[in-house]
């Protein structure tokens, strides 16, 4: 197995490459392809940590997603909804109208559709625009907070399109593996004999 970081750039698919002709670090930091070590990934999440607002009252209160009384388990629990990150970037590249998003979307059904545009308007990631025509005429495009998650979502769908092939491999790998045999603990073999 080839990790990322090693593999050819021909070896991506041409979404990914296309992207990756185009990147460039000053303008949006590290490759998402490669991995980060992990004290980039916190040094990552520090760098907005001075940007959350302290509620009043609260002075030492520090945002923990891991905390489930956190606001922003909330904020995390939509954005890794089923989905929110294909939706939000098929958004991303304009306004569109909701059967555009349902072609656009594979394999999401109407209501899920309308659930999430809904949920995603109602964090304020999607705006909605009713043109108030006969017929309905509604539009949506990302708001300016949607906007500030862009690279973050597109930066999943790309390690996504780079590392398919490595979990198809790894789920092949687990799914061949023999099944654990059922053993008995010592205690229980002498009980019964």
């Amino acid at each position: 197995m080839v990790p990322a970081l090693d593999r050819p750039q021909n070896d991506v698919h041409p979404s990914v490459a296309a992207t990756r002709a185009t990147w460039t670090s000053a303008q949006h930091g590290p490759d998402p392809g490669r991995a980060l070590p992990r004290r980039q990934v916190r040094t990552f999440l520090s760098l907005y940590s001075d940007r959350v607002p302290i509620p009043e009252g609260q002075a030492g209160w520090s945002p923990d997603p891991f905390d489930a009384d956190c606001p922003s388990r909330q904020v995390l629990a939509l954005i890794a909804d089923k989905w929110s990150v294909l939706v939000l970037s098929a958004v991303a590249d304009g306004t569109h109208r909701n059967g555009q998003l349902l072609r656009r979307v594979g394999g999401i059904s109407q209501k899920a559709l309308t659930r999430t545009l809904r949920a995603l308007e109602r964090d304020g990631l999607v705006q909605r625009y009713d043109h108030r025509s006969v017929p309905l005429h509604v539009d949506y495009r990302l708001s300016s907070t949607g906007e500030s998650i862009r690279p973050i979502f597109d930066a999943m769908c790309e390690w996504a399109i780079i590392h398919m092939h490595d979990v198809e491999a790894a789920r092949r790998r687990h799914d061949t593996k023999p099944a654990p045999r059922a053993s008995s603990s010592p205690g229980r073999a002498a009980a019964n004999s």
